[in-house]
């Protein structure tokens, strides 16, 4: 499911401020956070872990996961919003480069009962975003 991320400010009209991708898989009940991005003027405001804590929330309440999760390579900000949501799990040295220097690919999950004995932050409005027609 790919999900324009809502918010409004003030009473004002909602605006666009990003976007994310959750794949879900049904038979483990598990949810996957395959891509995220943020407006590019919308960086540094926190935007980010307020579009995965909506993600999370759908999951946890509207679908019914038992996990969620997602992968960062470390060189990425986006990293750091996920090492404040969820636990590291694991990391994969070496496994990328960029500019000749090695990433290592970091695997980031939180469980069902994990997520709901913390309190959630504040999250934006999900609006599910048409897939793109084919040409």
């Amino acid at each position: 499911e790919l999900c324009e991320a809502m918010i409004q400010v003030d009473g004002q009209e909602p605006q666009s401020v990003g976007f994310a991708g959750v794949s879900k898989q049904p038979h483990s009940q598990n949810a996957t956070l395959e891509c995220l991005y943020v407006n590019r003027d919308m960086r540094g405001q926190r935007i980010g872990n307020s579009i995965v804590e909506a993600m999370l929330h759908k999951a946890f309440t509207a679908w019914g996961c038992r996990r969620f999760g997602t992968q960062a390579y470390d060189i990425t900000d986006s990293h750091g919003i996920y090492t404040r949501l969820m636990k590291l799990e694991g990391r994969l040295r070496g496994v990328g480069f960029y500019n000749g220097k090695a990433m290592d690919l970091l695997q980031y999950g939180i469980l069902r009962e994990e997520y709901f004995a913390r309190k959630p932050g504040e999250a934006v409005t999900l609006l599910p975003v048409d897939p793109p027609s084919e040409k």
